[in-house]
């Protein structure tokens, strides 16, 4: 009885009682919570808990206990006071609820949360935290962006004190509590999701239907949730984005589980709940979308977000778009709608919620008031809306396009009128958003290739462009949307006969006529102050500017170039250039005022842009007939003739085309036709130059350039034999174009030339006096002009840009005309020259003087050559230190041998004075002596005084300009000047010089403390130009002085080891004491500077004054002096180099760090080369990045030997090598690692055969064609072209190089190219999926496209398949038949192109290629024809296996091989 009582009073108090007094004892909730898990059993830290310690902890829970706890939280939850809403806000609520649901069975726990309404409480909890204003914060690196509430009107509820606390410190403040909540919330309902995911016949399957019931709800209901979820994420991605790399709480499945599961509505016929879903849930996942679109600079965060854009894209397809799409065509089958007036109802109804947020923005603004930054993204969404209508648009054919562009243009015209763009007279303008959006929806258009009626984008551009509409109000011409409708059809400007003449809308017939008038009236800004790739920006980019109204001004170069240059070609294209230009001479005179006097001035114009006359070149003589184009030039040409004498304003016109013709004219037989005419124009530009009175500019100049021309094309048909034509026609000019260009003339009171008519007038001199020069007895003619034109070119008489391109023109064509000149008036010229060059800006300075020393040493003529130098030379003495840099800069350029061992010298001996009189410009005066130093200099000073080096580097330490580079330049003097030196030292002047040079080298060597960095510069070039003939400075004796130099020069240390690693190897190998001594003083110098801990690992605690990590230099050092050997081996160097490598250094110690590597491995036997080949891949799966293990590991490739070992294990791993690398390349997602791990494969391709075999080049052509389809990895798009270069190379590499290793194995080739040949068609709507990842983009505005030069890769790629060269085919063993092994590998090869040739017909059906490309790519397919043709019968029989539309392709392409390449091949036949 005993023990029974004093067991009953040692047993705890009953559970149950303890529970239910929780709520009478604590009030507050996380006490409650507190003390219940405490009863149940569970540990402090339970809500911390995860993963095997939690399903412990579960387990041992007594069931019981964890029921009441379940029903008991849960009522907690349901609550509707206010207590309801405290526990529903409590993070550990919803964990404990988390915890229940774990540990109790689904036939328990169902009931209790179907009974609660657990889809009510989550409801309740996502709208009470979420969805009250949620949060479009930008990104929070752009200064300007603030934080706004979706609705644009403050919220009554706010407190008074609230205004102190900013929009920052709130997010701050909520950031933490909202995302720990969502996290328990999303928690919670993954539980449930998972016990309700059970497949298969069994119990728990049966029961799993119990727990779905859970998450089932009608479609409302769902609707709301889903709509706050969206809204919960939206505001905790807004508060959160700098800290999340790889956010969870954007994995939308949960809730689109729940949303899947519901209830549909009996009278829902689609099944897509498409008015719940659109009035909820399309607000939300449009900003969900657009601000997961927000331009970031974190690409790897970009990436994160495509699975939750994807989810999104495909919510609002399923249940907006294609619903819609289907309603669309069940009303087109009922009744027949015009396609252009078509309308998606459904589609419109569903977007009434969008249309009514963007109808208050445009109220918003009518009010006078900045639009809220708010519904940016909304506005942003409606392009994204039409690029999801046509993604997921089912038109994969040329057939099934032309049954979709119903649906698609009926989609633009609703998202037209949803933006406020409706297509119909405007009462009010559209906000500048709504116009971008539209603008945007055009280049999506345009982007897919997706053909519109002409009749919506004229409907378009008649009413939103702003030049006719809105009426009676201030209108603004929205110039970039008239450039997006002509980016999408410029064809539609183009008349059409079969339109009626009249419309409605009083529209005109020509809208050409109409477009190009309010052009020529509009006053358009200079392109210098606009960004040119503003049609290139991201679609949000452009809306956001629109929204903000801080877009620029459109700018005249836009103008011609996206607006009248495409609609030129649409002339072209229809055959109607010639309507073209009257419109074009009808706007030339508009714009002149008819009461101008004669050759008045002229405001430049955007009808004489520089880009139109080069777009009418292009396509003049391909657009007119000979008979067209002889009579407008004479049409022209009679009329300059008659309005100069009576109307000469109306002569401006003519000579704008005039010119512009013979700017575009080419063909010689053209040129005769057109030569009376010429001569008629001719005549009257004459006049205009020779006018003496008021001249015009524009008339002056125009005259002069045309003159050019006509001298161009006049000359090989009517000037060259004549003498006497070429004194009537070009002297006289000549002489008024010299008088032009010449100063004075500024001065005369009635002829004032700007700047830009004495260019054209200087070109004029020069084209002239270029055609005189192959006519005898013309120098004297020459040198008067050409002197006196160059004089006048100066800073003060021409502006600096014209300037500047005035003297690269001549250097480039125009240099020879110096050679008449004697070297007198040639120095002279030159000089001027000079001072010229050296008065222009520092940017131009540099390219103009490099191109006239090339230039002038390019023509070979002595007298000119040396004249420059003399200038150049006398330049170097002047007091103007732009002309003395000028001057250096130009010997820079010019070749030693180029010049006289006179003029070295002398220019020698000029800089070693200047660089002792001006050591501040050491650098440039040593990049110029090292230069002139490359060939001997016997009795220049440098190499007959032994002191002028020293005094050299004197002069660099007296002014304290030891720089790096300075220092360099010098060791590279001293090397070059002994290296010229020492092969004739035993000659009388050199025995001198190296007695005085030994003597200062005994000196400097002896003095540490003295010894200044250049003059260890000095010792350190000695050591390097001596070592293999004799030292001029014992090795012993340089170490010791280096060693006291390390321990002395506290400041220079870095200097001294660069010293130490200069030092070759052969010459520290020759002594091993030598060699032991130094590499003692190095390592303990190292070990008292520097901790030699691992740097994978934590290292244990370092004194202050010990570094941890090292630098370059000491990394070499460590290296180069073995030092790697007492510190853990070479895997001990490769972690410190990785270490290194990591950091941001530049390119030139990375590369001196890996050549120091790859120099350590030489002596390596091949196990430890391998053991460190797979250490160097294992460290990707540890701290260091990829790239780095890579990069690290293609420097032990490169040092690998090609030999193929004896040993089996060592053999099988060199051969998983290769393997293992293509393993590799398959997972790589970053760019760099994907590059050196493509390198590590091109290494072993092209110089270790022995570690190839073919398993290895099937496993390189596996990893290759996986990265060439749609399984890829995902590779970034911005470097798609290099990518596929990358690919092409490889490939080719496999069959240049291993072509006998294939075998059999052509079937595993095809593939690839056929992969690679998909790569370049740019598809058909929605036939992207078949392309890699790396070609996909986010912006449809601007999509990945490969170039020509990729074309032109893919092509050499199947030239070296048919066109193999010997030795890729031919066997080591002696061949003992005469079958020739290049036309058998041809013939092998023809058995596997057929399914390429079939390929390349069906990819055309499914995509398009550009023009450029297709010209790159088409060689390579003749070559596949050429291999194919060799078997008739496979030809029918590829053919027979074709579709009906592949047939049509390959007629095509089968017809244009015959014409071009048939011909050739039969003819050869013939001749063999």
């Amino acid at each position: 009885m005993a023990t029974a009582i004093q067991a009953t009073t040692s047993l705890p108090a009953p559970t149950r009682p303890r529970l239910q007094a929780i709520n009478q004892t604590y009030t507050d909730l996380d006490e409650q919570i507190r003390q219940a898990t405490h009863i149940i059993g569970l540990p402090d830290d339970w809500d911390s808990l995860a993963g095997e310690a939690r399903s412990n902890v579960a387990k041992r829970v007594v069931g019981a206990r964890a029921d009441w706890v379940l029903r008991w939280i849960l009522e907690k939850l349901k609550d509707a006071a206010d207590g309801g809403a405290l526990a529903r806000a409590s993070t550990k609520a919803w964990k404990l609820l988390d915890w229940m649901i774990e540990i109790l069975p689904v036939s328990r726990c169902a009931p209790h949360l179907r009974d609660a309404g657990f889809l009510t409480i989550l409801e309740k909890v996502l709208q009470e935290r979420y969805s009250a204003d949620a949060v479009i914060q930008p990104d929070p690196r752009d200064d300007s962006s603030e934080t706004v509430q979706e609705d644009p009107q403050p919220s009554r509820k706010r407190k008074r004190g609230s205004g102190a606390s900013t929009p920052s410190k709130r997010a701050a403040l909520e950031f933490g509590g909202s995302v720990a909540l969502f996290d328990a919330v999303a928690t919670t309902v993954r539980s449930i999701r998972d016990k309700s995911d059970v497949q298969g016949k069994s119990a728990e399957a049966i029961q799993s239907e119990h727990m779905k019931m859970v998450l089932r709800t009608e479609s409302a209901q769902a609707a709301r949730i889903l709509k706050n979820w969206l809204n919960a994420v939206l505001r905790i991605h807004s508060l959160g984005q700098e800290t999340f790399g790889h956010p969870d709480h954007l994995d939308l499945s949960l809730v689109v589980d729940i949303w899947e599961l519901r209830a549909i509505d009996a009278k829902d016929d689609s099944g897509a709940s498409v008015d719940q879903f659109s009035t909820e849930c399309l607000i939300p996942s449009l900003l969900l979308s657009q601000v997961l679109h927000q331009p970031i600079k974190d690409g790897s965060r970009r990436s994160g977000f495509r699975n939750t854009l994807s989810v999104l894209d495909r919510l609002i397809a399923k249940h907006v778009l294609i619903p819609s799409r289907t309603a669309f065509f069940n009303a087109r089958s009922e009744k027949d709608t015009p396609q252009h007036n078509g309308k998606a109802e459904l589609f419109s109804s569903s977007l009434e919620p969008l249309s009514a947020k963007l109808l208050q923005a445009a109220q918003i603004q009518d009010s006078g008031v900045d639009m809220p930054a708010y519904f940016t993204p909304l506005f942003a969404a409606v392009p994204h809306l039409l690029h999801l209508v046509i993604r997921s648009s089912p038109a994969r054919s040329p057939k099934a396009r032309t049954t979709e562009k119903p649906w698609i243009q009926a989609s633009l015209a609703t998202l037209a009128q949803c933006v406020g763009c409706e297509l119909a007279p405007p009462e009010f303008a559209a906000p500048s958003a709504s116009i971008a959006a539209v603008e945007a929806c055009l280049t999506i258009l345009a982007s897919y290739d997706v053909n519109i009626d002409t009749q919506v984008l004229r409907d378009i551009f008649w009413f939103h462009s702003g030049l006719k509409y809105p009426l009676h109000q201030k209108r603004s011409v929205n110039w970039s949307l008239i450039a997006a409708l002509v980016e999408n059809d410029s064809s539609i400007f183009l008349a059409d006969p079969k339109t009626a003449s009249s419309s409605p809308e009083e529209r005109p017939d020509d809208l050409a006529a109409f477009l190009f008038e309010h052009i020529s009236t509009a006053k358009f800004e200079s392109c210098e102050m606009y960004d040119d790739d503003r049609m290139e920006v991201d679609d949000q980019a452009v809306i956001i500017a629109a929204v903000q109204e801080t877009s620029q001004v459109f700018p005249r170069e836009n103008a011609v170039k996206k607006i009248i240059v495409p609609i030129v070609h649409a002339f072209s294209r229809n055959r109607q250039l010639l309507g073209f230009i009257e419109l074009w001479d009808t706007e030339l005179r508009r714009t002149v005022p008819a009461s101008r006097d004669p050759l008045a001035e002229l405001h430049p114009r955007v009808w004489q842009d520089r880009h139109l006359l080069l777009a009418l070149a292009e396509i003049f003589e391909q657009s007119l007939t000979l008979t067209q184009i002889t009579t407008l030039f004479q049409k022209h040409a009679e009329r300059l003739e008659q309005y100069t004498k009576k109307h000469p304003a109306k002569a401006l016109s003519s000579a704008v085309i005039t010119q512009a013709m013979l700017r575009s004219i080419k063909s010689d037989e053209i040129i005769d036709a057109l030569q009376p005419a010429m001569l008629t124009a001719w005549k009257v530009f004459e006049a205009w130059v020779q006018h003496d009175g008021s001249s015009q500019p524009t008339a002056l100049e125009m005259a002069w350039t045309s003159l050019c021309f006509l001298l161009r094309h006049l000359w090989p048909i009517h000037l060259h034999e004549s003498a006497a034509l070429q004194k009537e026609f070009i002297e006289a000019l000549l002489d008024r174009a010299a008088n032009d260009v010449n100063s004075a003339r500024k001065e005369e009171p009635n002829r004032h030339i700007p700047s830009s008519c004495r260019t054209a007038a200087v070109i004029f001199v020069f084209v002239a006096c270029d055609y005189l020069h192959t006519v005898p007895d013309t120098k004297e003619v020459i040198q008067k002009r050409l002197q006196k034109t160059l004089k006048a070119m100066a800073p003060g008489q021409m502006e600096s840009q014209e300037l500047g391109t005035t003297i690269e023109l001549f250097c480039i064509e125009y240099a020879q005309l110096l050679a008449p000149f004697d070297a007198d008036t040639a120095q002279k010229v030159l000089s001027r020259f000079l001072e010229t060059v050296s008065g222009l800006d520092r940017e131009m300075r540099g390219p103009l003087i490099e191109t006239l020393s090339v230039s002038i040493f390019k023509q070979g003529n002595a007298i000119v050559e040396a004249s420059f130098v003399a200038v150049l030379l006398n330049a170097l003495g002047q007091a103007n230190e732009n002309l003395r840099t000028t001057s250096m800069s130009a010997l820079l350029h010019i070749s030693p041998s180029s010049l006289s061992r006179e003029q070295r010298e002398a220019a020698l001996d000029k800089l070693l004075g200047l660089i002792t009189a001006l050591p501040s410009l050491a650098a440039p005066i040593l990049n110029v002596m090292v230069n002139l130093m490359h060939v001997p200099n016997a009795t220049a000073k440098i190499s007959s005084d032994g002191n002028a080096l020293f005094e050299i580097a004197q002069a660099l330490h007296e002014v304290e300009l030891e720089m790096p580079p300075t220092i360099q330049l010098l060791s590279d003097l001293v090397q070059l000047t002994l290296g010229h030196l020492l092969p004739n030292k035993d000659q009388a002047q050199n025995k001198v010089f190296f007695t005085r040079y030994e003597e200062k080298i005994s000196s400097s060597s002896k003095k540490s403390k003295t010894c200044s960095l250049a003059r260890l510069a000095v010792l350190s070039g000695t050591l390097l130009a001596t070592y293999e003939s004799g030292s001029l400075i014992p090795p012993t004796q340089y170490l010791e002085f280096l060693c006291k130099a390390l321990n002395k020069w506290t400041s220079s240390q870095e200097f001294v080891l660069q010293a130490y690693n200069q030092i070759p190897l052969s010459v520290l190998r020759k002594d091993d004491a030598l060699f032991k001594a130094a590499q003692e003083t190095l390592r303990q110098w190292i070990n008292s500077r520097y901790s030699l801990e691992s740097p994978l690992k934590k290292p244990a605690a370092v004194p202050e004054d010990i570094q941890t990590d090292l630098s370059p230099t000491v990394l070499v050092t460590t290296a180069k002096f073995d030092l790697y050997q007492l510190t853990g081996g070479t895997s001990r160097l490769f972690e410190l180099a990785s270490n290194l490598l990591q950091k941001d250094s530049i390119q030139k110690d990375n590369t001196h760090i890996l050549q120091c590597l790859k120099e350590t491995l030489a002596p390596l036997n091949a196990p430890e080369k391998l053991r460190l080949a797979y250490g160097c891949i294992s460290l990707a799966d540890q701290d260091v990045p990829p790239q780095i293990a890579y990069q690290l590991l293609h420097v032990v490739v490169s040092a690998m030997d090609d030999k193929e070992e004896d040993e089996s294990d060592l053999k099988a791993q060199q051969m998983a090598l290769l393997p293992k690398i293509c393993a590799l390349l398959n997972k790589v997602r970053d760019d760099a690692a994907f590059n050196m791990l493509l390198d590590n494969i091109n290494t072993i391709l092209l110089h270790k055969s022995q570690m190839t075999s073919q398993h290895n080049i099937e496993c390189v052509l596996t990893a290759l064609l996986k990265l060439a389809t749609r399984s890829s990895s995902r590779l970034s798009p911005a470097h798609a072209p290099a990518i596929y270069a990358r690919l092409c190379e490889t490939a080719r590499f496999v069959l240049l190089l291993h072509r006998s290793r294939l075998g059999g194995r052509f079937h595993l080739l095809l593939p690839l190219l056929q992969g690679l040949l998909l790569c370049l068609f740019i598809p058909n709507l929605n036939r992207g999926a078949a392309l890699p990842p790396w070609l996909d983009s986010l912006s449809p505005a601007n999509p990945t496209r490969l170039t020509a030069t990729n074309a032109a890769q893919y092509t050499h790629l199947l030239s070296t398949l048919c066109s193999p060269t010997q030795s890729s085919v031919q066997r080591t063993r002696s061949a003992t038949t005469l079958n020739d092994p290049i036309k058998a590998a041809r013939e092998y090869a023809s058995q596997y192109v057929y399914p390429l040739l079939s390929s390349f017909c069906r990819f055309q059906l499914y995509g398009r290629l550009d023009a450029e490309v297709r010209e790159k790519l088409m060689p390579g397919i003749w070559e596949i024809v050429s291999v194919g043709q060799l078997n008739k019968d496979a030809i029918d029989a590829m053919f027979a296996g074709l579709a009906k539309s592949e047939r049509d392709v390959w007629r095509g392409v089968w017809g244009e091989w015959v014409r071009v390449h048939g011909r050739k091949e039969r003819k050869v036949k013939e001749e063999r």
